[in-house]
């Protein structure tokens, strides 16, 4: 993604953000970028669908739909369905790009008594 171009703006009818992507050196796709932040509420059909309606009027062709809880099954089936592709990141998945990565984090040694250390005499 060309960093340059990424646009956040109000009036994005719902969208957080936008970024640019380019395939090839003769074509550049839009992209529409959602995030949501829920402790244990999950991500709905009704959000990806109205995401996806963003997407139609934004006129971007691929999502990236973001969340730190989970997608339902009805949300997952809704981001495979029509012709504007979405991308699903769950929290899991998120932590999972986060350590891949390195974002921010560096990994730490731990150590764990061995179980015979709790038995008693």
């Amino acid at each position: 993604m060309d960093k340059s171009i990424g646009v956040s703006m109000s009036g994005d009818h719902g969208l957080d953000g936008f970024g640019y992507f380019q395939s090839d050196g003769f074509r550049t796709s839009r992209v529409a970028i959602q995030c949501k932040q829920y402790d244990t509420a999950n991500v709905g059909e009704a959000k990806i669908r109205d995401f996806i309606g963003s997407m139609y009027l934004q006129k971007s062709e691929y999502g990236i739909f973001i969340t730190t809880s989970y997608f339902t099954p009805q949300a997952r089936a809704m981001a495979v369905q029509g012709d504007r592709p979405v991308t699903l990141t769950d929290g899991q998945a998120l932590t999972d790009l986060i350590e891949k990565y390195q974002l921010k984090i560096h990994p730490v040694t731990t150590y764990r008594l061995d179980d015979y250390y709790y038995e008693e005499d």
